[in-house]
């Protein structure tokens, strides 16, 4: 990107990366459980690479009870972090 404009970084795409496979992999959940260097492969769910791109699109359901994010949270604090299945 030109000098001076906004973009993304590297580290930025690693973590989109790291979201996108966590909702497309049927074993998506496990790479929130790795450890540096440790190997990982995605098993592919097309339904739920379906129901990514229906929410991409189309937007989700509001949830009238879903907590609003205002401060950064550690991983550690509610535990393993589980993705829908």
């Amino acid at each position: 990107m030109a000098r001076g404009g906004l973009g993304y970084a590297t580290d930025d795409i690693f973590y989109l990366e790291t979201c996108v496979f966590s909702e497309i992999c049927s074993n998506g959940a496990e790479i929130f459980r790795l450890r540096a260097g440790q190997p990982w492969a995605c098993v592919f769910d097309g339904e739920r690479f379906d129901e990514l791109r229906r929410l991409l699109t189309e937007g989700g359901e509001d949830d009238a009870n879903a907590e609003q994010c205002t401060v950064p949270r550690d991983c550690a604090e509610g535990g393993v972090i589980e993705v829908n299945s």
